[in-house]
């Protein structure tokens, strides 16, 4: 109001002082109470231009005005509120002030951990809208309402949010959305998605929009771009048990849902093994399998391809090789990768007495507990040494293999098998039509097989094969279930004579 007045009154001297007789001046001349001219001396005109500006006023914005608008705006937005609100005990916020106020509805569920995120999500809210509207002469108003539902468990609160203007003006709109598990604790974008996750789920929507054009062209051009080259627009979502709606504001004011079910979008989400994987058993599979880790570089690296392409593999680990790995074996975990175990130390089983195995199997087992919290159900014995009575004492499924690429194994040089050469391996199979099905065996301690991985795995990807763990491909290729004591693809040949410590 001030800046008004102050303007006005400047409008008045330029008349006084300078003449101003042109239509514009005499239009804002006369559109104010008169003012008595000033003098030539420079005091006085101070003193009359302060006299002045209290003079001045703006009937049609004056505070009784302002607070009889808001009272009827407020009144009105919230009766024409259509959005339903299945859950929660609708709360409001309302408050009017130099120029400026709430109209907020909002949820509350006398639970602490939704209600406080809600609170705090109120109150950044507010907070943006007073620094956007600092600068603003025209009343305006942060107009909030929400829909509420429960899904599968989950409650989801989807808050519309306006900055409308005494003339109604839109001068923004977003949604935005909050989720909550059954105990009321919310489920935040970094505990639930990695932080890839916006270039997996834009990969999966595009691809969405390929196979079916009349769903895309629900979509805005700004939220196709946006998907397209940040993927800022995926912040915006609500759970369901199997699925995800994403969801988009239109230009028309409306909300478009883009529902996503979880398996297509695995590999975005933390807890990666909560998620069922999506396999067809009528397609090719494949099981990698990899030994002798986890090594702190090359398990690593092998993870890293795992990742990128969004697939699994095997992993038998020695108890030896854990300590000062622990976030490497957790990472496969967390991958979805399957991990077994491959005895402490590495030796001959077949050598040793039964006791003997037993320290081996309590010492791994332990090892397994403490780092992950759980011990392995499958065993692959070193050199796939085995016989009925270690599979007995072990009582885990036993392992072994169908397909080895011998990348343990030096060439004449004294260099491991090189990468180019294990890459053929598998090319060769595949050509010869003796993949599917397969368990392959590898191991994560050398580079050349690391580095072999990084062309493996897409190649295989590309010719139709599904990357799955061992018990995966027990399950859909062999059609059996994953049984302790029974041994599975056991065609190897025993090959080794190491001891083991303990005799």
């Amino acid at each position: 109001m001030k800046k008004i007045l102050i303007i006005l009154f400047a409008l008045l001297i330029c008349v006084s002082l300078f003449g101003c007789d042109d239509t514009a001046a005499e239009s804002k001349a006369d559109s104010v109470p008169p003012v008595s001219e000033p003098s030539v001396s420079e005091e006085e005109s101070k003193e009359e231009s302060e006299d002045s500006i209290i003079e001045v006023s703006i009937p049609d914005v004056s505070e009784e005005d302002l607070s009889l608008w808001f009272d009827e705006f407020t009144n009105g937005y919230f009766s024409a509120s259509t959005l339903e609100k299945e859950v929660g005990a609708v709360q409001k916020d309302i408050v009017f002030a130099d120029l400026h106020g709430y109209a907020i509805q909002y949820p509350s569920f006398e639970k602490d951990g939704a209600d406080g995120e809600i609170a705090q999500v109120l109150k950044a809210l507010k907070d943006d809208f007073t620094t956007f509207s600092a600068d603003l002469e025209a009343p305006t108003v942060l107009c909030i309402d929400y829909s509420s539902k429960t899904n599968d468990g989950y409650t989801s609160v989807i808050f519309n949010v306006e900055y409308v203007s005494k003339e109604d003006d839109v001068l923004k709109h977003f949604i935005l959305t909050r989720c909550f598990e059954k105990n009321g604790e919310p489920v935040l974008i970094d505990t639930l998605f990695r932080g890839s996750y916006r270039e997996i789920v834009r990969d999966e929507i595009l691809s969405i929009f390929s196979e079916d054009t009349e769903l895309a062209e629900k979509f805005t051009e700004h939220d196709i771009a946006s998907i397209t080259n940040e993927g800022t627009a995926l912040s915006e979502f609500v759970l369901f048990e199997t699925s995800v709606d994403f969801l988009f504001l239109n230009s028309d004011g409306t909300v478009v849902a883009l529902n996503i079910p979880k398996t297509d979008i695995r590999t975005a989400f933390i807890n990666v093994n909560s998620i069922p994987r999506k396999l067809d058993p009528s397609k090719k599979m494949i099981a990698i399998t990899y030994d002798d880790g986890p090594d702190g570089r090359y398990t690593n690296q092998i993870l890293d391809v795992m990742e990128k392409y969004g697939t699994v593999a095997t992993f038998f680990e020695l108890g030896e090789m854990i300590r000062g790995r622990e976030e490497v074996i957790k990472r496969e975990v967390a991958l979805g990768c399957e991990v077994g175990s491959h005895s402490w130390e590495h030796f001959n089983m077949l050598k040793h007495s039964l006791d003997c195995l037993q320290n081996d199997k309590d010492k791994v087992d332990a090892v397994f507990k403490e780092v992950l919290g759980y011990t392995p159900t499958l065993f692959r014995p070193p050199y796939g040494n085995v016989n009925d009575d270690i599979c007995e004492m072990y009582d885990m499924a036993v392992i072994g293999w169908t397909l080895d690429t011998l990348d343990w194994q030096k060439v004449s040089d004294g260099g491991r098998k090189d990468t180019q050469a294990l890459f053929n391996y598998f090319v060769n199979k595949h050509e010869a039509g003796k993949l599917d099905g397969q368990v392959a065996l590898m191991h994560s301690i050398y580079s050349t097989t690391a580095e072999a991985t990084e062309l493996i795995v897409p190649y295989l990807l590309d010719n139709g094969y599904q990357l799955v763990t061992v018990s995966e491909l027990i399950t859909y290729k062999l059609g059996k279930d994953v049984t302790p004591g029974v041994r599975y693809y056991s065609g190897y040949t025993i090959r080794a004579n190491k001891d083991c410590s303990c005799d």
